[in-house]
């Protein structure tokens, strides 16, 4: 994991666990709040579906994970807290050029964290998945009106996409303990000048 997330080009001290959990609340209240936005603007859902999309593609890479394994014109050195998550070898050498493969291989303490980091994420997003398919069933519940329960259900669906790409790299970012900060590596020498 990165200690440090460049923002506008200014660099931001993530060396603290403090700070990145507060990053990462941050970072869904804004989706939250942009997601309220939509809805309130629009009740059928379309802006939000286009607030979602924008979110996860401009923002999301700021975690890492999935989302930080973008073609090289798009990645950038700086994005993603999180390491990307291994996937194809061969395919990511043959579409993405990458310059240096072993950078994107995980060993096996990333694995084990990036594998139990999904492991709860999915549970979450089962949860979703289900409570939009109880929800969309209208005979099972009669107190809110169908077009309620389909709109529930639609931002439901949004929000779970948004967690299948940003949730297992959260889920690591939440998780890590204090991070030591990389040394400066343009410090003066020390020792005696001959």
């Amino acid at each position: 994991m990165k200690t440090h997330i460049n923002l506008f080009g200014k660099p931001i001290d993530m060396t603290s666990r403090a700070r990145r959990r507060r990053f990462i609340v941050l970072f869904y209240s804004a989706f939250a709040a942009l997601e309220a936005a939509a809805w309130f603007w629009s009740p059928n859902g379309n802006e939000a579906t286009t607030v979602m999309l924008l979110f996860t593609i401009v923002l999301g890479p700021l975690l890492g994970g999935y989302l930080n394994d973008a073609p090289q014109y798009v990645r950038s050195e700086d994005r993603g807290l999180v390491k990307p998550f291994a996937g194809n070898e061969i395919l990511r050498r043959r579409w993405f050029k990458v310059s240096d493969p072993k950078e994107f291989r995980n060993d096996e303490r990333e694995l084990t964290r990036r594998d139990r980091a999904h492991y709860h994420a999915y549970g979450v997003l089962a949860g979703i998945i289900a409570l939009a398919l109880i929800l969309y069933d209208p005979p099972v519940y009669h107190a809110i009106p169908v077009l309620t329960e389909r709109r529930i259900v639609f931002a439901l669906l949004q929000a779970g996409y948004l967690l299948a790409f940003t949730l297992p790299a959260a889920i690591i970012i939440w998780t890590e303990p204090d991070l030591i900060a990389e040394p400066d590596h343009k410090a003066a020498p020390t020792g005696i000048a001959q």
